[in-house]
C-alpha cells in the first residue's frame, strides 16, 4: 500500500515593534546636575503577535549631570526607543547663613578681606514639581 504523510508547520516570527514608558517615573523635574531617577518608571515592549511584557532590562541614555535645557530622556531596547518628559531648572538658593566667623574680623584701611576660617552655608530652594 501506498502511504503518503503529509506534514504541515507555520512558524511566525514575532518582532519587537516598539517600547512605551506604561508609568512614569515618579520624579520629573530635576535641578541643574542631578541624575535622572528611575523609580517608579515601567517600560513595556510591544511585539508583533499583539502580546506585550514589562521589561527592565532597558538602556537610559541622557540621564547623567542634567543640564539647563534638557527636555527627555531617552530609554532604549533592543534598537527601539521611547522619550520621557523632564523639566531641569536652575538652583536657586534662598538664602546664606554664616556658620562660622573668619579667622580675621579686625582690619586696617586698604587691607583685603581674609574668608580664613570662614564657613558659609548656601539653602537652596528644592520645591518639585511632579
Amino acid at each position: 500500500a501506498d502511504s503518503t504523510i503529509k506534514a504541515f508547520t507555520t512558524s511566525q516570527v514575532v518582532e519587537l515593534e516598539n517600547i512605551q514608558i506604561t508609568k512614569q517615573p515618579t520624579k520629573t523635574t530635576y535641578f541643574i546636575g542631578e541624575n535622572f531617577d528611575k523609580t517608579g518608571m515601567e517600560v513595556t515592549a510591544n511585539y508583533s503577535n499583539g502580546t506585550s511584557q514589562v521589561i527592565t532590562d532597558y538602556n537610559i541614555t541622557g540621564g547623567t549631570n542634567l543640564q539647563l535645557g534638557t527636555t527627555s530622556i531617552t530609554v532604549s531596547y533592543e534598537g527601539k526607543t521611547a522619550n520621557i518628559g523632564i523639566t531641569v531648572e536652575k538652583n536657586t538658593v534662598e538664602k546664606l547663613t554664616i556658620k562660622s566667623q573668619p579667622t580675621k574680623t579686625t582690619y586696617f584701611v586698604g587691607e583685603s578681606f581674609d574668608k580664613t576660617g570662614m564657613v558659609v552655608e548656601a539653602t537652596k530652594i528644592k520645591q518639585q514639581k511632579q
